[in-house]
């Protein structure tokens, strides 16, 4: 059982921050895909799971965004640039673990992000929270807008003040590539074609209160997946999603 650190070097672009945790022997690794304005713990999501797995796996975490000097503060970036990242650490857990397994999970836009990448190698993909149809660079606008302590510009800086004191910070390439994304849906029904997908949908969900999950239900080589909880499945709805994440393991 390890737990240590991780700087990925990526010729080119931003080193890539991450930890893996785990068994390195089993052969099996889980990738994790984290989601929107989160590090890469994902508000402790992953770091439970992967403490529940870490004994039959090696579960890899990183970060997309960059983390600026405060260590506290990101930059994050297009999706299209987490997606290149993702297939960065691909590479570079081929390269490291040889694994024979790989397994992917992914919260809310790390689910999209994941079918963006396009990565051939993963057996299985959980996708807990994902954004359904209809959910689109319009209503993240409007979504971010009605929060006090949010500035929107599309065409310049947006920043996300945080309780802690720290900042998130959007450019406008991240706009610019949301804003000509294909459809969260018909990203998922491409990424099926690669790996059998589990959607656990959030039935108490308090972030993404738009969209309709019918094709989701209806998804190619996938498995619909009700529990209770919010986005986060905080408090007691943790335990359920954990247990039914081994179960689908």
């Amino acid at each position: 059982m390890i737990h240590k650190d991780v700087l990925i070097n990526v010729e080119n672009d931003f080193d890539i921050f991450g930890e893996v945790t785990g068994n390195e022997e089993s052969g099996k690794v889980i990738i994790f895909s984290h989601g929107f304005n989160v590090r890469r713990d994902n508000k402790k999501i992953f770091t439970d799971i992967a403490n529940v797995l870490a004994k039959e796996y090696l579960c890899v975490l990183f970060d997309y965004s960059n983390v600026l000097q405060d260590g506290k503060s990101m930059e994050v970036l297009p999706y299209n640039d987490n997606a290149k990242r993702l297939s960065y650490v691909v590479d570079w857990v081929k390269a490291t673990y040889t694994p024979k397994e790989y397994v992917l999970v992914a919260h809310s836009a790390g689910c999209f992000v994941a079918s963006l990448a396009k990565e051939k190698v993963f057996s299985k993909s959980i996708f807990i929270a994902p954004p359904p149809e209809g959910s689109s660079y319009e209503t993240l606008v409007q979504s971010l807008q009605q929060r006090d302590e949010c500035e929107v510009n599309v065409d310049g800086l947006t920043k996300l003040r945080k309780s802690d004191g720290s900042a998130r910070y959007l450019f406008k390439p991240f706009w610019d590539y949301f804003k000509q994304m294909p459809p969260e849906i018909d990203l998922y029904e491409e990424y099926a074609k690669l790996s059998e997908i589990y959607f656990i949908r959030a039935m108490d969900e308090d972030i993404i209160k738009w969209g309709d999950y019918n094709r989701i239900k209806k998804c190619p080589n996938s498995y619909y997946i009700e529990l209770p909880g919010n986005h986060n499945f905080t408090g007691r709805s943790r335990v359920g999603l954990l247990q039914k994440i081994v179960e689908v393991l």
